[in-house]
């Protein structure tokens, strides 16, 4: 393995900005139910305040947004690039985490995007289907992959037995998350990698979208790679919920749902070949 390193090869000015942008974005959205609550209510000064700071938050975020790709958005590559550089192991400058967490945090102008992506999943490709990140880059690799079509991709690095990936730690009779990739690792107890068991019940159940308590919520699996069924449950607070789905010898996909008493799902069902081969 490679020795540990605890720093960031690409600095953390990109992640640092993209996670406060994504901050404020949210407090923003807070401020205008705020605003429209108190306003639909008659209560005029408070709607006044509640106003006044939401101008200056989506202020602030389109000052963020303007400077933020203008330092950090490479035209000539297409992809983000922090601009600096530190020799980690046999890091290579492109860096993942940079793509990431521009897309998740909402900061990739419309037509960039797709280069965006393509230059996240060739890099994926190029390193022989690998992740190259770290704790923010991780929690939002296969999510962002999934959400922009390359569910492929996403389960091929849940699934790598070679290093770096889970399944190296498994290989090498892991009996938890690490704190890094590597068998020298500080830590054999660290949960901030453990975030892949998200996407197995958002990307393969495919439980999205969930709003009020599970009151609304979507079910859009991704059927994908080599797996043929997916059985999965979790207790709410209106009950059980469960989206099961399996993969018929004759190519067609068996679906199973269970909705909680009170709760609306929206389902997708697989109607179009996709990646796993289904239709």
């Amino acid at each position: 393995d490679s020795p540990i390193s605890a720093g960031a090869s690409e600095g953390s000015k990109i992640t640092d900005n993209a996670m406060l942008y994504g901050a404020l974005t949210e407090i923003a959205d807070l401020t205008q139910l705020l605003y429209d609550r108190a306003r639909e209510a008659g209560e005029t000064e408070p709607a006044r305040a509640y106003k006044a700071d939401l101008e200056m938050y989506k202020q602030a975020m389109e000052n963020m947004y303007a400077a933020y790709n203008q330092r950090f958005f490479d035209k000539a590559k297409g992809y983000y690039d922090t601009g600096e550089w530190s020799a980690v192991n046999d890091r290579t400058r492109f860096r993942q985490t940079s793509q990431l967490a521009s897309l998740a945090y909402g900061l990739v102008p419309d037509e960039n995007v797709q280069s965006v992506v393509n230059s996240l999943a060739q890099d994926i490709i190029d390193k022989d289907y690998h992740l190259d990140t770290g704790i923010v880059g991780t929690k939002l690799l296969l999510p962002m992959l999934d959400q922009y079509g390359h569910e492929d991709l996403a389960f091929r690095i849940a699934t790598q037995t070679t290093y770096p990936s889970w399944g190296y730690w498994l290989s090498k009779c892991a009996t938890s998350c690490w704190e890094n990739w590597e068998t020298t690792t500080r830590s054999l107890n660290h949960h901030m990698f453990g975030s892949a068991s998200e996407w197995f019940y958002s990307g393969l159940a495919g439980i999205q979208d969930v709003q009020g308590g599970y009151k609304t919520y979507t079910i859009d699996p991704a059927l994908t790679g080599n797996l043929d069924y997916v059985n999965c449950s979790i207790e709410t607070v209106r009950g059980t919920l469960s989206s099961d789905w399996a993969l018929n010898d004759d190519g067609t996909v068996t679906m199973r749902l269970t909705v909680p008493y009170g709760s609306t799902c929206t389902a997708y069902l697989p109607t179009a070949k996709q990646s796993g081969g289904a239709t």
